[in-house]
């Protein structure tokens, strides 16, 4: 069960508008949970889904929460932070994953909350930014964040080339010191994309995950072995989706939450 801090288009508690420059376009902020895909899977989590996509893949799994948002000042996050609890997780080491849809098409206004955030607390938790590649991270945020997780997305998506790749942000993603490439895979074939398109660009082997597409256990069950084993093949890490293996449709859409004071 996840602590739901903010859910999806919820009205901000504070009444003036926030001032320019100083609020993100929320989606849902949540925590008391754990990373459910690639490098840093099960580890403890607040997410933090900003608004908004530039791709919209067809089998995107949240694509009813990012559609859904309102601006947030920084002080009432910082505020939901303190609150629920996140703000001393992070000094233990719960991460703090910054998802979307795409969470760089508000690189700016993001970098300066992160650097708010440092001014505030006097720290900065470890950061995993989630986004598919397309747009260019600036030099700041490669050193804000601490863990790139880069999903590229494949023809299976169902979107066009000219909108799904930018190979630009793929390079430059990769020059991160701890950037990841997760690719979602329906069948054995999806590989060649990966590999006549993307591993050139990508550093190591050790930094590509193959995860199976399913929005479903029963989905997962049927694909994750085939999955496996062209992994296996590849030299390449295979990753679950914890958050489907165990909540199945619950996950991402509709998280299992509780109340809190």
């Amino acid at each position: 069960m996840s602590l739901r801090l903010i859910k999806p288009g919820q009205v901000p508690s504070e009444g003036e508008a926030p001032s320019q420059g100083r609020y993100l376009e929320v989606s849902e902020l949540f925590r008391e949970t754990i990373q459910g895909e690639g490098r840093w899977i099960g580890h403890p989590a607040t997410f933090l889904r900003l608004a908004g996509c530039n791709v919209n893949c067809s089998f995107c799994d949240s694509k009813l929460i990012w559609k859904k948002s309102q601006k947030y000042s920084f002080r009432e996050i910082f505020s939901l932070l303190e609150e629920g609890g996140a703000i001393e997780a992070f000094k233990g080491g719960e991460h703090l994953v910054i998802t979307g849809g795409n969470p760089l098409l508000q690189m700016s206004s993001l970098e300066v909350f992160l650097k708010d955030f440092h001014s505030r607390y006097g720290f900065l938790p470890f950061i995993e930014l989630e986004t598919e590649g397309t747009i260019v991270p600036s030099a700041l945020m490669m050193t804000l964040v601490d863990t790139i997780n880069c999903s590229p997305k494949l023809s299976n998506s169902g979107v066009d080339k000219e909108i799904r790749m930018n190979l630009c942000a793929i390079s430059k993603i990769s020059s991160h010191k701890d950037s990841y490439f997760k690719f979602v895979i329906g069948k054995e074939e999806d590989w060649e994309e990966v590999e006549e398109t993307f591993m050139k660009f990508i550093k190591h082997p050790s930094r590509v995950y193959l995860m199976p597409e399913a929005a479903t256990r029963e989905e997962l069950e049927k694909k994750r072995e085939m999955v496996i084993n062209l992994a296996i093949k590849k030299g390449v890490n295979f990753t679950d989706r914890l958050q489907v293996t165990v909540w199945d449709t619950h996950s991402t859409v509709r998280w299992m939450t509780r109340k809190w004071k």
